[in-house]
């Protein structure tokens, strides 16, 4: 069952939209301001410790991905050295 609402002019059409516009977008923004503050209120830790946290994070991930890139360093200079044996024993 549809409900269509009968305007009796366009500008009473545009000015309906406009209303029910201006009303989504109050309620998104009244929602949007109530989630922000709940999640501040909520937030298990300041800023500044994120922050260390992260960059702790990706100091560990930088310190792995070196010791990953030695290895294969080190293990690409035993296959070049392998290789050459086998080249120079043909």
């Amino acid at each position: 069952m549809s409900q269509q609402r009968i305007y009796y002019s366009e500008e009473s059409r545009k000015q309906a939209q406009r209303h029910m516009f201006v009303l989504a977008m109050a309620v998104a923004g009244v929602s949007l301001s109530l989630g922000a503050v709940i999640a501040l209120l909520f937030a298990p830790t300041t800023g500044d410790n994120i922050r260390r946290e992260i960059r702790d994070y990706l100091d560990e991930l930088a310190q792995q991905g070196k010791q990953v890139a030695d290895e294969l360093e080190e293990t690409a200079q035993q296959n070049a050295r392998k290789a050459r044996k086998q080249i120079e024993n043909l």
